[in-house]
């Protein structure tokens, strides 16, 4: 098997992983508390790595520097926020299902800000991505007898501001292509951490206090999430998008709904919903229009 496919597959799994532990403890503490506290571990990480292949010998022209920082802020802060929110409410396999359809979002961009055509096929795959989201809202009103709106509205708000983040990012390599991937990702994550830090001025989420009243076992789950999450499957996934082909990679990320859809059912210690097994047909179905 070409070593990129398994790059992929291993940021895949990692992801999932961590998605789980995320939900778990953006429903025990708060979504805002997991975010911070992922972003936190991700600087760190991203710092020594930093450190260990620059001197900061050089830092990049300003425009490329106040891109990766807003995208931080965009992408990794306020974004991530949001996802952890769906994360909470309707678990990692259905938030991962529409993150999934990132590629519809970064299209439209690319339609909307540099006038690039949409692909007809894509047009197609957004009625599916609807459709899922009908299908999630639809199971929560069989279950409860209400919609759920808000976990897919959060998912969906999380991707269009990742797509933002992941645009300005592309736009600050563009500005300074000397700038490496360790160095990009540690700046960004400098821009999400300065972002909640004023947020804790106005709303104090005590990000130390609440890590210390944790058992023992928990801040070990939740640390290994974090640095699974970040540092790890970005790392693996970048090895794989260096030397492998996009299409290919890129198909094999977009299994994680399904990991993650197994991992629940292990956890839960239930089988996947109808309505699951609909959503991740029609996910299937629309992502293969993508691409």
């Amino acid at each position: 098997m070409n070593p990129s496919y398994l790059y992929a597959l291993a940021a895949t799994f990692c992801f999932v992983i961590a998605s789980s532990a995320f939900t778990h403890y953006s429903r025990k503490s708060t979504p805002m508390w997991m975010n911070a506290f992922k972003a936190c571990v991700a600087v760190a990480l991203f710092g020594v790595a930093y450190l260990s292949t620059s001197a900061f010998s050089r830092v990049p022209n300003i425009t490329s520097l106040m891109a990766f920082f807003i995208s931080g802020v965009v992408g990794l802060n306020i974004g991530d926020i949001y996802l952890m929110k769906a994360f909470s409410r309707i678990g990692s396999a259905r938030t991962l299902i529409i993150f999934s359809f990132q590629p519809i979002f970064l299209g439209l961009f690319g339609y909307f800000i540099f006038g690039q055509v949409v692909d007809p096929r894509k047009a197609v795959a957004i009625f599916f991505m609807m459709a899922c989201l009908f299908i999630m809202s639809y199971e929560k009103f069989r279950l409860d007898g209400r919609w759920e709106l808000k976990g897919p509205l959060y998912a969906g708000i999380g991707v269009l501001l990742d797509s933002c983040g992941i645009l300005l990012t592309r736009f600050a390599f563009d500005a300074d292509q000397e700038v490496s991937v360790i160095e990009g990702n540690f700046y960004r994550c400098i821009g999400a951490i300065t972002g909640f830090f004023i947020m804790a001025q106005v709303r104090p989420f005590k990000l130390v206090e609440t890590y210390k009243k944790m058992k023992l076992k928990s801040k070990l789950v939740v640390t290994a999430a974090a640095v699974l999450g970040t540092f790890v499957s970005l790392t693996l996934y970048l090895n794989a998008i260096r030397y492998g082909n996009l299409a290919a990679v890129t198909a094999i990320v977009g299994t994680g709904p399904i990991f993650a859809a197994i991992l629940e059912s292990v956890i839960t210690k239930k089988a996947p919903s109808i309505y699951l097994y609909l959503s991740l047909s029609l996910f299937g179905m629309g992502f293969y229009l993508l691409f």
